[in-house]
């Protein structure tokens, strides 16, 4: 019997457009948001797989010297489910095992290791589908089992792991994790944040 595995699949395609830099590198702490993102992926002791799109020579150098997996989606414009699809299939291939993936992001800096293992299926079963909550709300950190990818490369543009949740609410495992509800999108934003942890 082959043992059920999984993947982390850190989504960081984006151009960061309403940042007007790429977020993936601002630095907090002395670390990139990139590279603290990687390293506590790298943490679980699983496979990490780095989807990029938008500035990826910058961000992949930034990460060179990390054992995570690269993968390009050259259809990053099209929004995050074209790079949640992209990192799925690349996961996926020449795997008859993959049960499942834990969807990143890299601007919600305070996820914490503990709150990422309480996602994880303790057999890594491909029909959990356990997501984060937080402000009233659902969503990444979260894990999708194996079963919900053939309808997750279905969805397009910026809604699909939130129209795959909502779509399956009866079906969601949530636990809490308020501090995710912090999220990195504007100048203003980071500099809220910074100001926050000063």
């Amino acid at each position: 019997m082959v043992t059920p595995s999984y993947e982390v699949l850190i989504l960081a395609a984006g151009s960061s457009s309403r940042m007007g830099q790429p977020k993936q590198l601002l630095s907090w702490g002395g670390q990139s948001l990139i590279r603290r993102t990687c390293l506590l992926a790298l943490d679980l002791g699983v496979p990490v797989r780095l989807v990029l799109g938008a500035h990826k020579s910058l961000i992949s150098k930034e990460v060179s010297d990390l054992p995570v997996t690269l993968s390009e989606n050259h259809q990053w414009e099209l929004g995050m489910a074209s790079s949640l699809q992209r990192g799925i299939t690349d996961a996926q291939n020449g795997k008859n095992n993959l049960s499942g993936v834990l969807v990143l992001l890299v601007d919600q800096p305070f996820i914490s290791r503990d709150h990422l293992e309480r996602l994880i299926p303790l057999e890594s079963l491909p029909s959990q589908l356990a997501v984060t909550a937080y402000a009233e709300t659902f969503g990444v950190p979260a894990f999708i089992g194996s079963d919900y990818f053939d309808e997750l490369k279905t969805y397009t543009g910026d809604q699909g792991a939130r129209m795959l949740f909502k779509k399956h609410v009866t079906s969601l495992v949530k636990y809490l994790f308020e501090p995710a509800a912090q999220d990195l999108d504007t100048p203003k934003d980071w500099e809220h944040f910074l100001r926050e942890q000063s």
